[in-house]
């Protein structure tokens, strides 16, 4: 769609007044231009025409040689402010790359400076990036990534259709410890990055150019070699056995090994594994039928790209051992399976390095030769200031996120387990190859690896005794798929088992004793789990209601969330888990339950009814439901989180309560007055006095950050309703009422199912 002269008037005076710091992604005078077409051809001819102009030398064009070779300095001199403008003049083209802006602080803060260090065109850009730019590349991955290469390209054709400057002009923030980057709107300027801002931070020693083109094996084995050499924490001892089975590809024929017929090598057997998605398609595993054929030779040309990949790559690490589940375990031996995947945190702990296919949907997708044309995600160069060299990094910060968190091979639940448990990781996908280890994060395009961000690294920096990192593992693991939903419990035992080995805390169904009130208050993402939750009995029945695996869903931990709660730094709690009861149908304590029993001893129940969200006008109820509850001043809506759609208002008739877990402060919420008070919904189990399952949860805080007006003042109300009624109806519905306990009015007995 085009749009008339007079409406590409109004829409550009319209764009040249706005905030430069307003416009975004979903700002109206940029979704404007989404529905603008766009000749592809002619744009492609562009940028081949100018490809045949474009000089790369050592890997960058002449205009990031020059912006590197004219950096603006570290510190700012008063002499150098001047008025911020938020668009580009035309006579700036020529000299705008080094001008320098201060912009205050709100609040009356120290003003801070930015400058704008570089002008590019998208056409330019990708130009550019396919001469091997490097630093082109980097843009132009950002641009893609952010998904506004596109949305670019129409900006700057309208502002070309009006003959007005279309180009994009590079900002730098210096801070402590590094500065900040981003690109602005085309003919725009921002004082700030938001989202399209990265990180640029100083090197210890200048950027030898010459070792920036190693090949991926060069740099496999370089991470590895320094890996195993100097790394502490990676090379720690563990109890780890031999897998039972091996394929030994040393001579170049693969061939299946049984571990305990190689006797006692002099060193340590070193063998990799295979983190990969199966995919829908069959290919050649491992069976009864062909088990003594395997022994003598496993036919190469009968295996899917993936498997022959990962032998090339196991090889090329010197490595003449890889385990791989379709050729380990025998497939059509359900025994065989069920001993296997036991020992699986015993397999993947002991591997030398995993080498996990992260882009590939299926066993055919391969490992190699996948990485998209001209993609970047840091590039590494010496800037000049003055008379000084220096080294520099950039990248975004959301790198782990990307590479090693937002693959396909994420989406699949085993694999998180395989991934945290090898104390070290190379993928391999359409973002390049990826090392991840217990000390270091490294990229195929920053090989000398980059400083940490603050994404939940499975396998970086990782300490087991931590709270924070099971909860945030359990977030990413409770977001991927399971082809056996039966498996959610399985699929995570061999982490459970490591923790246990460094805390010895006693594991409930995917939870933890120590602090387990809190752990009780996870929530899903979003909107309610679309569905049912299995009831007790049933053959879908996966976990109890009150552990994060009885829902299909993705789950947060509040501690995760807030970065609080994590040593249970509450004021006041009211209730206590003191009696548990687990009942297995699979490998105790981390495998498949068939029943699990929280006891509880709590001092106050809250009754009421779900109310209908459409029924309730003038309530914000996107993200809530609500509870009704009689008070002595009449109705009071609390808001919940409902974790399933069938345990929701439909069923409105019934009562459910609200059970209150903990009350008080922690992390940044210190500095708010009242607290927050945190608990579980629940309804009643069909037949057996006191016994209630989850249907949810509430957070009822004092202070106003996040919550809407309609929440954000309900936690008085319901301190009220607590001391009116709560005791009356915890000695109502529970099942039993004990004297003397270990908490004074914590004495009302229910069981959580």
């Amino acid at each position: 769609m085009t749009c008339d002269d007079q409406s590409l008037r109004e829409w550009y005076e319209s764009y040249m007044a706005a905030d430069g710091n307003a416009l975004r992604e979903h700002s109206p005078l940029v979704q404007a231009v989404k529905s603008d077409d766009l000749d592809t051809d002619a744009i492609e001819q562009r940028i081949c025409d100018l490809v045949q102009i474009v000089y790369v030398t050592e890997g960058f064009c002449a205009r990031c040689h020059y912006m590197f070779d004219n950096w603006p300095l570290q510190s700012y001199t008063d002499s150098c402010s001047s008025e911020f403008s938020d668009s580009l003049d035309e006579e700036d083209e020529e000299d705008l790359e080094y001008s320098e802006e201060t912009e205050e602080k709100e609040h009356g803060q120290l003003p801070w400076k930015h400058a704008r260090v570089g002008l590019y065109h998208t056409l330019e850009i990708e130009a550019a990036a396919r001469s091997r730019c490097k630093f082109c590349a980097f843009l132009l991955q950002m641009l893609k990534d952010d998904r506004m290469l596109q949305t670019f390209r129409q900006i700057e054709s309208r502002l070309d259709q009006l003959g007005e400057q279309s180009t994009i002009s590079l900002s730098i923030h210096h801070r402590g410890g590094g500065d900040l980057l981003w690109y602005d709107m085309p003919n725009k300027l921002a004082s700030s990055g938001g989202s399209k801002a990265f990180d640029c931070f100083t090197l210890p020693e200048l950027v030898n150019y010459a070792d920036e083109d190693l090949g991926i094996f060069d740099k496999a084995n370089k991470w590895l070699r320094t890996c195993s050499e100097y790394h502490e924490r990676c090379n720690a001892p563990t109890n780890a056995h031999l897998p039972t089975r091996l394929v030994s590809i040393a001579g170049g024929q693969p061939r299946l090994v049984i571990t305990a017929t190689l006797g006692t090598p002099i060193e340590p057997l070193r063998y990799a594994t295979l983190s990969y998605c199966w995919g829908q398609l069959p290919f050649l595993k491992l069976t009864s039928f062909n088990l003594e054929n395997f022994m003598k030779e496993i036919p190469t040309e009968d295996l899917p790209q993936t498997v022959t990949d990962a032998f090339e790559i196991a090889a090329s690490l010197a490595i003449d051992y890889i385990w791989i589940d379709s050729l380990c375990i025998v497939q059509n031996d359900k025994d065989d399976w069920r001993q296997e995947a036991d020992l699986m945190q015993s397999v993947y702990s002991g591997s030398y390095v995993n080498i996990a296919a992260a882009s590939s949907r299926d066993a055919y997708g391969g490992c190699l030769g996948l990485r998209t044309p001209y993609f970047s995600d840091g590039v590494r160069v010496n800037v000049r200031t003055n008379n000084t060299q220096e080294g520099k990094v950039f990248f975004r910060n959301n790198i782990y996120g990307q590479s090693a968190l937002g693959t396909h091979l994420m989406t699949r639940g085993w694999v998180i387990q395989e991934k945290v448990l090898a104390p070290r990781t190379l993928s391999f996908g359409d973002r390049g190859i990826f090392w991840e280890c217990r000390q270091a994060l490294a990229s195929e395009c920053l090989h000398d690896g980059f400083e940490p961000t603050n994404d939940p690294y499975l396998v970086f920096g990782t300490d087991h005794r931590r709270e924070y990192f099971w909860k945030g593992m359990v977030s990413l693991y409770s977001a991927a798929s399971l082809t056996v939903p039966s498996d959610k419990l399985p699929a995570l035992s061999g982490i459970a088992r490591a923790v246990f080995n460094v805390t010895g805390d006693e594991y409930l169904a995917g939870l933890w004793r120590r602090n387990i009130e809190l752990h009780l208050c996870w929530h899903i993402s979003g909107r309610q789990s679309t569905g049912k939750r299995p009831e007790y009995g049933h053959l879908d029945w996966i976990a109890p209601s009150w552990s994060w695996a009885s829902i299909n869903r993705r789950v947060y931990y509040l501690e995760y969330l807030h970065g609080s709660y994590l040593n249970g730094s509450f004021l006041d709690r009211y209730a206590h888990i003191f009696k548990t009861e687990m009942t297995f149908s699979g490998a105790k304590p981390f495998g498949q339950l068939s029943r699990g029993v929280l006891f509880v001893r709590c001092s106050a129940i809250v009754a009421g009814r779900l109310r209908d969200p459409a029924m309730l006008r003038g309530l914000n109820c996107e993200d809530s439901e609500f509870v009704s509850v009689d008070s002595s001043d009449g109705e009071k809506l609390f808001s919940v989180s409902i974790d399933c759609i069938d345990d929701g208002w439909r069923n409105n008739k019934e009562m459910v309560y609200l059970l209150p877990l903990a009350h008080g402060y922690a992390g940044w919420m210190l500095g708010y007055s009242g607290g927050d008070t945190v608990g579980i919904v629940l309804r009643k189990t069909r037949g057996i006095a006191g016994e209630f399952c989850r249907i949810g949860r509430f957070s009822f805080p004092d202070y106003i950050y996040w919550k809407s007006t309609e929440t954000e003042t309900q936690l008085k109300p319901f301190l009220r309703v607590l001391d009116e009624s709560s005791q009356g109806t915890a000695r109502e519905v529970c099942a039993e009422v004990v004297d003397n306990p270990e908490f004074p009015d914590e004495k009302y007995v229910i069981t959580l199912v």
